[in-house]
C-alpha cells in the first residue's frame, strides 16, 4: 500500500482551510446567501396608514421581528415556527396563509404555528380591520353640559358634544348634569361590536340657557385630533359642525389629514370647504382600499399627470383599470365630481355594483355617466336619497368626502 507524503496532506488541508476561508456566510434577508434552506414571505393590509409588528420564533427559539407592510426573510432554519403579530391599536387580525399561490388556510387570531419545510415558500397576507370595538357619541341641544358616561370598566366625564372612539363594546350609559336644572334620566344603550351609539337630549331650562350663552366659547370649541403623539387643533372645524364627527372619525383612521406648513408640521386647517381634486381622489381611493403596493417611481401614460407628487397613484389607478382614471387626457388636478368619487371609491373597495334602474334620483338615470356606482352607493346608504335630485356633475368638498368615508368605513367593518 502505497502511503501518502505528510507534505501532501498538510498542503491539501491548508487548501481546503482557505477556500472554506472565503465563502460567503448565510444571512436573514440575503437572497444570495446559501447554506440555509428554508424561506417565507408575509405582507400586511391595513385600511389606515399603520401596520403592526410581525416576529416569528424559529426552531431555535430566536426571534425574528419585522415591521415593513411587505417582507421576504430567504435562508432559514427548517422546523417548526410560531408567528406573532401585534396589531395597530383596535385592529383585529385576519392571516391568509398561501402555498403555492394557494390559499389554503385562514386564521381569525394574530398567532399561528407551521412548519417550514424548504419544499415551498408560504406566503402570509396579514390583514388588519377594526376590531371588537365600537363608538360612542354624547350631544345636547343646547351643548356645553356636563355629563358621566359610564361603560364596561370605566367611568368618564366631559361636556357635550364629545365623542368617543374605538370603545369596548358593552353596556354604556350617560348621565347629564345641567347646572341649575333638574337632573334628566340616565339613558343607556348596548354597544354592539364595530357599531355606533348616539346619545342625545333635548334641555329646556332658563338657568341652563343663560349659562350656555356665557359658555359659548366653550360651546365653540374645535376637534382635536392627535397626530404623531401631539394634540393638533382644526381651527377650522367647530364641535358643533355637522361635519364634525366625520372628520374626527377619518382623520384618526388616517384615511384624510389635515393641511400641512411648508416644514411638513400640521398647520391645524382641515380645508372642509375645499374641493377634492382627482388627483387627492386617487391616493384616498388607495388608502381605503388597503393598497399599500404601489410603485412610487411608475409614471402614468397620462402625459399631465407625470412627474408629480401624484403620478404613482394616477398609473396605478390607470393599471387597476379604475375607470374615471383611463382617460389619458385628464386634468388630475380639476375636482373630482359626485359621481367620480363614488365610482372610484367603490372600485377601490371592490364593491359589486347593480344594475342601473335610473328610478333612485330625479336627475339620474340608466344611462348617466357612473349611474350603477350612484344608485349602488344609495343601495349602502353611503349617500341619502332624501334631496329627490343627486347632482352628479357637482364637486365635493373635504367635509362631504369625510362624510362618505366614514359610512363607508362603517359599512366595511359592519361586513358588507
Amino acid at each position: 500500500m502505497r502511503s501518502t507524503p505528510l507534505s501532501s496532506v498538510l498542503s491539501i488541508a491548508l487548501l481546503t482551510s482557505l477556500t472554506l476561508s472565503f465563502l460567503p456566510v448565510a444571512f436573514a434577508d440575503d437572497p444570495n446567501a446559501s447554506g440555509i434552506e428554508g424561506a417565507l414571505s408575509y405582507e400586511q393590509k391595513s385600511p389606515i396608514d399603520e401596520v403592526g409588528y410581525v416576529s416569528f420564533l424559529d426552531p431555535n427559539q430566536q426571534s425574528i421581528v419585522r415591521t415593513l407592510s411587505k417582507v421576504t426573510l430567504y435562508h432559514l432554519a427548517l422546523g417548526r415556527y410560531t408567528m406573532f403579530i401585534t396589531p395597530p391599536k383596535g385592529m383585529s387580525t385576519h392571516i391568509y396563509v398561501y402555498q403555492n399561490d394557494v390559499l389554503v388556510e385562514t386564521i381569525d387570531r394574530p398567532q399561528y404555528s407551521f412548519d417550514l419545510t424548504g419544499q415551498t415558500v408560504p406566503h402570509f397576507v396579514i390583514q388588519y380591520s377594526l376590531g371588537n370595538t365600537g363608538f360612542v357619541g354624547v350631544t345636547s341641544d343646547p351643548p356645553g353640559v356636563p355629563f358621566r358616561l359610564r361603560g364596561p370598566n370605566t367611568t368618564t366625564e366631559g361636556v357635550t358634544p364629545q365623542s368617543f372612539d374605538d370603545v369596548s363594546v358593552g353596556q354604556y350609559s350617560v348621565t347629564y348634569l345641567p347646572d341649575g336644572c333638574p337632573q334628566p334620566p340616565a339613558q343607556s344603550s348596548d354597544l354592539k361590536n364595530r357599531s355606533r351609539v348616539s346619545f342625545s337630549i333635548v334641555l329646556k331650562c332658563d338657568t341652563l340657557q343663560a349659562q350656555t350663552n356665557q359658555k359659548k366659547e366653550t360651546s365653540d370649541a374645535f376637534i382635536t385630533q392627535k397626530i404623531d403623539g401631539k394634540d393638533v387643533v382644526f381651527t377650522d372645524v367647530p364641535r358643533t359642525a355637522w361635519f364634525a364627527t366625520y372628520v374626527f372619525d377619518v382623520t384618526k383612521t388616517g384615511i384624510l389629514s389635515g393641511y400641512s406648513d411648508r416644514s411638513g408640521h400640521p398647520a391645524g386647517i382641515f380645508g372642509p370647504d375645499q374641493p377634492v381634486t382627482i388627483a387627492e381622489l386617487a391616493k384616498i381611493a388607495h388608502k381605503i382600499g388597503s393598497i399599500v403596493t404601489i410603485d412610487m417611481s411608475a409614471q402614468p401614460e397620462n402625459l399631465r399627470a407625470r412627474f408629480q407628487w401624484f403620478s404613482p397613484y394616477i398609473a396605478s389607478a390607470e393599471q387597476k383599470g379604475w375607470a374615471v382614471f383611463q382617460d389619458s387626457h385628464l386634468d388630475a388636478t380639476r375636482p373630482a365630481t359626485r359621481a367620480e368619487v363614488l365610482e372610484t371609491l367603490l372600485q377601490a373597495m371592490d364593491i359589486p355594483l347593480e344594475w342601473p334602474k335610473g328610478t333612485v334620483f330625479t336627475d339620474v338615470t340608466a344611462r348617466t355617466p357612473y349611474a350603477a356606482a350612484i344608485e349602488t352607493s344609495a343601495t349602502h346608504q353611503f349617500i341619502t336619497t332624501d334631496a329627490g335630485a343627486f347632482q352628479p356633475s357637482l364637486s365635493v368638498n373635504r367635509a362631504e368626502l369625510a362624510k362618505i368615508l366614514s359610512v363607508m368605513v362603517q359599512d366595511i367593518v359592519k361586513g358588507h
